[in-house]
């Protein structure tokens, strides 16, 4: 099995300076990595089919409509999982319940990690490097404390790689990309998810 974790926004609880108000994370997870390795011969082929160059990186924020259209679409028939946790910074800050951007972001781990529950067992998870280095460490001690033994212990590896070098974190950008932007009210992020992303979604919460 394989996940792969990114994330959108920030932990910074200053939205008067223009921070976001959500912070999200989400997860990809492929049961079968056979599946998971014609997933990402796809969208590698994607690039030549929209003739771009080969190490293009396929960035939800950064692209096109037609390029995110023509990304999801291709990614839509492959059999992948998705949770999707976020932080709504502006009502923590309401009910006073805010501490600090490093607990928000530890909350954030835990709350993902246990929404997918069952399905991080015999896991390999992959995080982009470009995260904060802070988010892969509170992951990467949430999993080996709580996730590591008993029923879990089949948990196999934590590992880090640069989002421009492995397609398919790059489709777990687009995955927390679309959610983002449709929990903040974007009309064609909420489409794009209800046409390719809706029926994969195994968990999505809004916190608190």
């Amino acid at each position: 099995m394989l996940a792969f974790v990114d994330e959108s926004g920030d932990t910074g609880l200053k939205l008067d300076r223009g921070l976001s108000r959500l912070f999200v994370v989400a997860r990809v997870t492929f049961v079968d990595p056979e599946e998971a390795l014609r997933c990402e011969t796809r969208i590698d082929d994607l690039r030549d089919r929209l003739s771009l160059p080969p190490a293009f990186e396929f960035h939800f924020s950064h692209n096109s409509r037609r390029v995110r259209a023509a990304f999801l679409e291709a990614v839509r028939p492959y059999a992948f999982r998705v949770h999707v946790f976020a932080v709504d910074k502006a009502r923590l800050l309401e009910r006073g319940e805010a501490t600090s951007p490093d607990a928000l972001y530890q909350r954030a781990v835990k709350e993902l990690c246990e929404d997918a529950g069952p399905h991080l067992t015999g896991a390999t998870v992959i995080m982009d490097r470009a995260g904060t280095r802070q988010g892969r460490t509170d992951l990467a001690v949430y999993l080996r404390r709580h996730l590591g033994a008993g029923r879990h212990a089949a948990i196999r590896k934590l590992k880090d790689q640069r989002s421009e070098s492995h397609s398919l974190i790059q489709l777990a950008d687009y995955v927390v990309g679309v959610a983002a932007r449709a929990l903040g009210g974007d009309a064609e992020s909420a489409r794009l998810r209800a046409a390719h992303l809706l029926d994969k979604e195994v968990t999505w919460r809004v916190w608190p």
